[in-house]
């Protein structure tokens, strides 16, 4: 997270809405100040902080005064035992987020490869074989452009100018 902040995107990212004022309403002190910046800041970069000092001054001091606290009361906010954790997780079940398991990350990988590697496959091979044939010299240049197609350009050219001189 960034360390400065102007006081239009303190507003714009760290503004406290009716829902997260419910969502806080039963905690005091530390642990409504340190749940409140956890939510803002999972709120604005889908994560949690990493450590305690990550959250930028700025940031604290500007939740704190919406919520009529001291920022010196951050500093007992307890960032290592069961209520930061207990804190992540009513979060999450409040933004209804879960966090990702072995299966989520195949199936993210199976839809990168049919959806996203797909529709740049076309560019990579182009670029990479544009690259390769300017190696070659003018003759493979001329050769590529013949070919009708970037499939059948990739493939031709992989067998002859990859797999044979390499």
């Amino acid at each position: 997270m960034k360390r400065q902040w102007d006081i239009e995107e303190l507003i714009e990212h760290f503004t406290l809405v009716e829902d997260d004022l419910e969502f806080l309403a039963n905690k005091t002190g530390p642990t409504r100040l340190g749940c409140a910046l956890l939510l803002k800041c999972f709120q604005f970069e889908g994560r949690f902080p990493p450590a305690k000092h990550d959250i930028p001054r700025s940031v604290v001091d500007y939740i704190a005064h919406q919520l009529k606290l001291d920022a010196a009361l951050y500093a007992q906010y307890d960032w290592e035992g069961r209520t930061v954790k207990g804190h992540r997780t009513q979060i999450r079940e409040h933004l209804a987020f879960r966090e990702a398991t072995n299966l989520d990350t195949e199936e993210m990988a199976g839809w990168l490869v049919t959806h996203v590697l797909a529709s740049v496959q076309g560019l990579a091979v182009r670029t990479t074989t544009t690259t390769r044939l300017e190696e070659k010299g003018p003759l493979a240049a001329i050769w590529y452009q013949m070919l009708p197609n970037v499939g059948e350009k990739e493939t031709v050219t992989r067998r002859r100018f990859y797999d044979v001189s390499n």
